[in-house]
């Protein structure tokens, strides 16, 4: 499949002075506006509302057929919501990852809520630290290899992700709304990644929401053609992830295919549905497994905050995001970082500092 080298974008692009772009933007509102309305985009979002009418009407093995509508923000439909058996869980970086020359520092809040319990109840959080202790001290040279190979090879999203799949295991609610993919692609190669998601599949019945879909141009696509009130099944888990393993691959062997391996995550893939889903103004993403999937669709379609155009996921979530956000705020703790690092007169204080302090 073609794609434009880097030489092309340099050539195709062109020099605009500060007047024009006082006057029009230097033309980029004109150039977005016919790249949405370029043939190709067009053909291509009529191509996917006819998979989506073709492919909607197959069922699934669950016999759930892909293509369904729901009265999206009816409570009405989901009693479990008020009874306080539904809880929606999240996570929030307490700090920038903190990747220098000494190590790794990598801190997390989680929280969960519920209509009969309260967010500030559950507020708790998780810190590690990337620890070379197997390094012999007088080897420096080791020590410096080391480091550059462990800094790039930490992922802190999964980190949260870990930590979330482990607290919604943890909660009495059986039903758990989740922010973002239900599996985290990186943290399903990891042994203990896929032993937590077994665990959560087999102990609960959790659906994860994603908010946004900008960096899934399928899904992408298929959502701007998806009509209010629509929602669409679309992939099993172990295509998605066969998929964008294969799409990696470069020759050899690739690390993102470690899920593999595991028979009981292999099984749990083939189960987890992936679609999409559109209550009012936007589209959303979620995951969910076969089995969880005529109770999970309806509660967080009833649960969906439609009052809040372009916001509309479960309210459950909208709730919960907040009190992560303001229960662990991040800034504290960066200037305490700060203060050590400046009282130390350690050089790292001006790396870990944001530039702008300086200016």
């Amino acid at each position: 499949m073609p794609k434009m080298t880097f030489d092309e974008v340099i050539g195709l692009s062109k020099r605009f002075s500060t007047e024009q772009y006082v006057t029009n933007f230097g033309g980029m509102v004109e150039e977005m506006a016919a790249l949405n309305d370029s043939p190709h985009n067009r053909n291509a979002l009529r191509q996917a509302r006819e998979m989506i009418e073709r492919e909607g009407e197959k069922p699934l093995p669950n016999g759930i057929v892909k293509l369904q509508r729901f009265d999206f923000g009816n409570h009405d439909n989901a009693p479990e919501l008020f009874l306080g058996e539904v809880a929606a869980v999240d996570g929030t970086y307490l700090l920038p990852i903190q990747k220098n020359t000494s190590g790794t520092l990598i801190a997390v809040g989680v929280v969960s809520n519920s209509y009969k319990r309260q967010a500030e109840e559950s507020l708790h959080g998780y810190s590690t630290k990337h620890v070379l202790s197997e390094i012999d001290p007088s080897d420096s040279q080791t020590y410096i290899q080391t480091l550059e190979k462990e800094l790039s090879s930490i992922f802190p999203t999964a980190y949260m992700r870990y930590f979330e799949a482990l607290h919604a295991i943890e909660i009495e609610e059986k039903y758990v709304l989740c922010d973002g993919t239900l599996v985290t692609e990186w943290l399903a190669n990891t042994s203990v990644g896929r032993s937590v998601y077994v665990e959560l599949l087999g102990n609960k019945k959790p659906i994860g929401v994603m908010k946004s879909l900008k960096d899934n141009k399928k899904f992408g696509i298929m959502g701007r053609v998806l009509k209010p009130g629509e929602l669409l099944v679309y992939e099993t888990l172990y295509d998605h992830l066969e998929a964008r393993a294969m799409a990696k691959q470069n020759g050899g062997p690739d690390r993102t295919m470690a899920w593999r391996s595991d028979a009981a995550f292999d099984n749990v893939a083939k189960k987890v549905w992936r679609g999409i889903f559109k209550p009012g103004s936007k589209t959303f993403g979620f995951e969910c497994h076969e089995d969880h999937m005529s109770d999970m669709l309806r509660i967080m379609a009833a649960d969906v905050f439609i009052e809040n155009p372009g916001h509309e996921i479960p309210f459950l979530l909208h709730q919960v995001d907040q009190v992560a956000r303001k229960g662990f705020a991040g800034t504290p703790l960066q200037n305490a970082l700060q203060d050590s690092l400046s009282i130390s007169g350690d050089d790292l204080f001006f790396d870990e500092s944001d530039e702008h302090d300086f200016r």
